[in-house]
């Protein structure tokens, strides 16, 4: 369980359990958020979170895990009670849906579904992995529950990820190709730096 205190502007309570069987993986998470009574004082536009916002998530999955081979299904519910707030300065939201270059921040009564695999080589130096993810419910212009104004989507993640043994222990490079596309709104506004985008990544990360 943890508790995220931001001073005068909200509290989070993020509580968390999994079961892990021979083979098989179970997680539950859900996430309940309250403002603090110092928002009303501030003016509409100035305010992170409105009084009475209270967000809501319920994230849960299920996996198999057998000779270096993941699958596992996750799906993900946000409430209708307000918006899940979580600033980005504090890093990316770490729900069983959550993949790269996609965000449920500032979003709320939306459903999210993701299907993912991983098969790691013999010798444990390299991975590779594909994530499908589908976000449903999202409304363009109903800002009470969508602050980026962002359209239902299908985002597909794959990667490849290579971990350096030895002299160069610590050492990995990632490959990851992300494929996004909006369902309903193609318009320019809609898309431009957001979505109906194909995104090649090439990333270095030492860990000491």
């Amino acid at each position: 369980m943890y508790d995220f205190y931001q001073d005068k502007v909200m509290n989070t309570i993020w509580a968390q359990v999994a079961y892990n069987p021979a083979g098989f993986n179970f997680g539950v998470q859900y996430v309940y958020q309250t403002p603090f009574a110092y928002n009303e004082d501030l003016n509409y536009r100035n305010r992170y979170v409105q009084p009475g916002e209270n967000g809501q998530v319920l994230s849960s999955q299920l996996g198999w895990d057998q000779a270096g081979f993941k699958l596992a299904f996750a799906y993900t519910h946000a409430f209708d009670t307000g918006r899940f707030l979580f600033p980005k300065e504090l890093g990316r939201d770490r729900f069983y849906t959550s993949i790269s270059r996609s965000r449920l921040e500032e979003m709320g009564d939306v459903d999210v579904f993701v299907l993912k695999t991983e098969y790691r080589l013999p010798g444990d130096d390299f991975n590779i992995g594909i994530e499908m993810q589908q976000v449903r419910g999202a409304k363009v212009d109903d800002f009470e529950f969508n602050k980026y104004n962002v359209d239902e989507s299908f985002q597909v993640n794959s990667h490849l990820n290579y971990q350096a043994k030895g002299f160069f222990e610590g050492l990995s490079f990632d490959i990851l190709w992300v494929y996004r596309r909006n369902q309903n709104h193609t318009d320019a506004e809609s898309i431009f730096n957001r979505s109906n985008f194909n995104q090649l990544n090439f990333v270095t990360n030492f860990s000491f």
